[in-house]
């Protein structure tokens, strides 16, 4: 029998099953996307939608890169100007989705973008291994470093690019494909293994949180949950703990537990102050993006109510509405913390607007053909990720 329980101002029956019961096999569910009636509800926020403007920088962006790659010759450029490329698709093109994907609002349309910068950086991450190809043998230790660094950064890329990939697929439009895409899923989250390990705390840190996101939809959701740290843990590696706290509340939601998910944000809204620092602008966009969660467990649990409970699914809708009215009004938009970057920044793109190398070189290479689909971009040098290995 449930116990009635009241926190941060929520009262229900709480379920007696233990936040992170294991199941014993993966289930067979696919991964909840918003029906038409919660999608008319995230719309009214109007604070996830896409920016056009930056749509329109991002389209500039990959404009700049692909002439870039036609006319750059020198194999070294080529090579951070791909990986660079590839590292923009899936950390800064990819982040829009990923954001509304950790707060609930799921749509097809964002597992088309991420399918969009998973192909993009895998074509750039091709043309890149093409190119380590025209790489002469240097004496010089310093050369030697970089060119490891290069393919250690490829490595590392091509694992977030195979975990944005199987994420893609993981709502195939028919059911006999159901199972062949949670397998992708949870094969792509063991590939993020190792990365959970890194010696940089920003590359485990993102590392985790794909990792989760790939077992949730590899129908692992238990297992998921197992490898978060509990909600109320302060973030150490920001942005990607955070969205990982906001995460557990959504999975404990999605198993049913209405009332522990909501009360949680309750919970976490309250930390949010000692997290981020009180009144900072982090702080006002976390506080956000936690009530954005709560309105979707509000929204949920009055679903669930509706059939046997009608009087007290009202009185959640009640709470949804005035928490919507009043922080995030129709007249404006709400600041809301977001994932800038999807995963870190390894390689930044060249200065894009300065011409493409024309010294001779003593290891050259056919100036690159201008991907198919759209390239995307980076910004400027190499990020070391991590110390060589002599």
């Amino acid at each position: 029998m449930g116990v009635l329980v009241v926190v941060g101002g929520v009262a229900g029956a709480a379920s007696t099953q233990p936040a992170t019961a294991p199941t014993s096999a993966p289930t067979t569910q696919p991964i909840r996307l918003l029906d038409a009636e919660m999608a008319q509800r995230f719309e009214k926020l109007g604070s996830l939608r896409d920016d056009p403007g930056e749509q329109r920088e991002a389209a500039r962006r990959r404009r700049l890169i692909r002439e870039r790659l036609g006319a750059e010759t020198d194999v070294s450029e080529r090579i951070v100007l791909t990986l660079g490329w590839a590292n923009w698709e899936l950390a800064e093109a990819a982040a829009p989705a990923a954001t509304r994907w950790l707060l609930g609002m799921r749509t097809r349309d964002d597992l088309e973008r991420f399918g969009a910068a998973a192909e993009a950086a895998r074509e750039a991450l091709d043309a890149a291994k093409r190119d380590f190809e025209f790489l002469t043998d240097s004496p010089e230790r310093a050369v030697q470093r970089q060119h490891r660094r290069w393919k250690q950064t490829l490595e590392r890329l091509r694992t977030f690019a195979d975990a944005c990939a199987a994420l893609a697929g993981s709502a195939p439009a028919g059911a006999s494909d159901l199972e062949v895409a949670q397998e992708a899923c949870r094969v792509a989250a063991i590939e993020l293994a190792v990365l959970r390990e890194d010696e940089d705390a920003d590359t485990a840190a993102a590392a985790r949180l794909w990792q989760a996101l790939l077992l949730e939809a590899g129908g692992r959701a238990d297992r998921a949950l197992d490898t978060l740290d509990f909600a109320l843990v302060a973030p150490d590696h920001l942005p990607y703990d955070f969205f990982l706290r906001l995460l557990r509340c959504s999975l404990l939601l999605d198993r049913g537990s209405y009332l522990l998910a909501t009360a949680l944000t309750y919970r976490v809204e309250a930390e949010c102050d000692r997290w981020f620092g009180a009144g900072t602008p982090a702080g006002v966009r976390a506080l956000a993006a936690v009530r954005v969660v709560r309105l979707k467990c509000l929204w949920r649990w009055a679903d669930a109510l509706r059939a046997d409970e009608p009087e007290l699914a009202d009185r959640q809708l009640e709470k949804a509405d005035a928490l919507r009215a009043e922080h995030f009004p129709s007249d404006g938009l709400a600041p809301i913390y977001r994932l800038d970057r999807a995963v870190p920044i390894f390689v930044e793109l060249p200065d894009l607007s300065s011409p493409a190398a024309t010294r001779p070189t003593t290891s050259t290479a056919p100036a690159a053909s201008a991907p198919s689909d759209e390239p995307v971009d980076p910004v400027e040098g190499v990020v070391p990720p991590t110390a060589d290995i002599e």
